[in-house]
């Protein structure tokens, strides 16, 4: 199975990283592991779910509409 993300969803993933980061000052340890991508498969689409494993706020890029 193979999961993709468009560069628009990469221009909403990196606009929500940078503010995160002025939430928590940007700092995450040694690797910068702060962030989960969530691919979720479903019978009408896969939901995409992007979370800041510090502050808990999710970034939803499910695209709906496609379902």
């Amino acid at each position: 199975m193979r999961f993709e993300l468009s560069d628009d969803d990469c221009k909403k993933i990196n606009a929500f990283i940078r503010k995160q980061d002025k939430v928590t000052g940007g700092e995450y340890g040694a690797i910068g592991g702060a962030y989960t991508y969530h691919f979720t498969p479903t019978s009408l689409g896969v939901a995409v779910v992007i979370e800041n494993t510090v502050t808990k706020a999710e970034l939803d890029l499910t695209d709906y509409d496609s379902w």
